[in-house]
């Protein structure tokens, strides 16, 4: 079964759950068979989905998010008012990245290919976005969150 990313109601819970009751919100990220209609997952791999996301956009968080996390903390070692380059930055992950570096307190300079992906990112509502190079083939921005 396909997927990696879900969001759901938990339905059923083995005798050592205690991080969630039945009827809570999670989302995840496992392996495999996330576009199951009903998934068993270790609640480790779980987390509470909050009541701003829609159930859409709880399946398609934790992927990018984690991701993102993962590269600027654990591997990165992502310090306030360190500089962060982010590539692919109007991407799932990019825009996450994006998003954990301001929260980290890091300066931001993201790259996005092209000129179209540059304005849309620019009017994403999440983020101002202020040209501070352009080059021919990338465009380097830096940002602040509203």
């Amino acid at each position: 079964m396909p997927g990696l990313e879900f969001a759901g109601e938990v339905v059923e819970m083995g005798p050592q759950t205690e991080r969630f009751s039945l009827g809570d919100h999670v989302m995840g990220l496992v392996s495999g068979g996330a576009q199951a209609e009903i998934i068993a997952v270790n609640e480790r791999f779980l987390m509470p989905k909050p009541d701003s996301l829609s159930w859409e956009e709880a399946g398609s968080f934790p992927e990018a998010f984690i991701t993102a996390h993962d590269a600027l903390t654990t591997k990165g070692n992502l310090r306030p008012g360190e500089r962060v380059l982010i590539t692919g930055a109007a991407g799932a992950v990019g825009v996450a990245a994006i998003q954990i570096a301001k929260v980290i307190g890091a300066e931001v300079v993201a790259s996005v290919r092209n000129s179209e992906t540059r304005e849309k990112t620019k009017k994403s509502e999440q983020m101002k976005l202020s040209l501070q190079m352009r080059c021919k083939t990338m465009v380097l921005m830096t940002l602040s969150l509203n």
